[in-house]
């Protein structure tokens, strides 16, 4: 699942690919802009990476109703955690972000 960012908001491709989880930012947005952009849906950590609120993810129109895409999402969370990358206190899943042109 990669979460698209540009200034008009974020976007999801790949929604139902569970095996991966980024974030792919437009050119040029940076700082506060990109937090902006971002909204309530994730926090930004460090230059390359990014804390998506749980909540706000299953929230996105076109896959809070889908009930196979929430039990993908079980399922990604899970082996996030196993690895480290669930902040349990803030119930944030860590995204890499990437950058697009």
């Amino acid at each position: 699942m990669i979460l698209v960012v540009s200034a008009s908001g974020v976007t999801v491709e790949q929604a139902h690919d569970f095996k991966r989880f980024a974030m792919a930012v437009a050119g040029g947005l940076e700082g506060a802009e990109l937090q902006h952009a971002l909204g309530r849906l994730a926090t930004l950590a460090e230059e390359d990476h990014a804390w998506v609120s749980e909540t706000a993810l299953r929230s996105m129109p076109g896959l809070r109703d889908d009930e196979a895409w929430q039990k993908g999402l079980d399922g990604m969370i899970a082996y996030a955690r196993r690895h480290g990358w669930v902040d349990d206190t803030t119930q944030a899943i860590r995204a890499h972000i990437e950058r697009r042109d």
